[in-house]
């Protein structure tokens, strides 16, 4: 991570200024965690919030990756590889791509130390519960940039759950509704 800041800021790509933090000239905010833990609670709670945060959530990346497209000039791989470097800067944890299928336009991460992480142990979850909609989101909306293409991501495992990582899965609408049919909660 450390070589990808001084990278940033070498490029003069992540500047500081008074009231201002700028990453590829795009105002970005330090949030508390606490702020995410409590959107993944009220998430839980009501379907349509968590439909509206993993929207958001996904046309925020969207906006972000086109902005700075337009900056960069890139291609999809160095696009990818930009946005797994700032999940990681960003505190998000670590992200490990198990499949990115470009031809397919699908692909399945694995996510070690996200937020969500601080849930384990204070609720009742089965095997099978995901709480992530709003990194869901955030992957949809940055795996739509790179596949060029409208993608969705369902969370197929989570760490609240007592796993050792979560799992994502991004590709189109259609194919996860065929082979994920429990897990299209976050997407209409």
């Amino acid at each position: 991570m450390l070589p990808f800041v001084a990278k940033l800021l070498m490029g003069g790509q992540l500047n500081f200024g008074k009231g201002n933090l700028l990453i590829f000239g795009e105002r970005v905010l330090i949030i508390p965690l606490d702020l995410i833990l409590i959107l993944i609670e009220k998430s839980l709670k009501d379907k349509k919030l968590a439909q509206q945060i993993y929207e958001s959530s996904k046309n925020s990346v969207l906006a972000f990756c086109q902005s700075i497209q337009k900056r960069l000039n890139i291609n999809q791989k160095e696009t990818l590889d930009i946005l797994i470097n700032l999940t990681e800067m960003n505190g998000y944890g670590e992200i490990i791509p198990i499949k990115i299928d470009y031809q397919n336009k699908t692909a399945v991460f694995h996510l070690k130390g996200l937020p969500s992480r601080a849930f384990f142990g204070k609720m009742k979850v089965s095997d099978y519960t995901t709480v992530d909609v709003y990194w869901c989101g955030l992957v949809a909306g940055g795996i739509s940039f790179v596949f060029s293409d409208d993608i969705d991501c369902i969370e197929t495992r989570c760490v609240v759950s007592g796993k050792d990582s979560c799992e994502v899965v991004a590709a189109k609408k259609e194919f996860l509704k065929k082979n994920f049919p429990n897990a299209t909660k976050y997407f209409k």
